[in-house]
């Protein structure tokens, strides 16, 4: 197999290594409480999350075929950093929804 074909096989393991391990999640409801959220609005942005993902896959794959399969994932895996350079300014209840909703748009990519 081509030595560049093998690089990509690579980083994508990689990438779904990273996104999958989602280091945050152990502490994420520690977080949000510490900022006064309560249970409730925890499970809301979560339920905000899943939806996103649910919602977004369908077109995902559309934007796959139009714009090829690695630039969707490299559209996906910034959003998932712009998601996560957005936690850490986010102080109230609907900046993290917002964090939620960019991570739910950048994972379903």
């Amino acid at each position: 197999m081509d030595r560049k074909l093998t690089l990509n096989i690579i980083k994508i393991y990689l990438l779904v290594f990273f996104q999958s391990a989602m280091v945050i999640t152990a502490i994420y409801v520690p977080l949000l409480q510490s900022y006064g959220l309560t249970m409730t609005e925890v499970m809301q942005t979560q339920a905000l999350f899943a939806l996103t993902v649910a919602i977004a896959e369908v077109p995902s794959g559309y934007l796959a075929d139009l714009w090829g399969r690695k630039n969707t994932i490299c559209c996906g895996a910034a959003l998932c950093g712009l998601g996560f350079a957005s936690l850490c300014v986010a102080d109230s209840y609907w900046e993290f929804m917002v964090y939620e909703l960019i991570l739910g748009i950048g994972m379903s990519l």
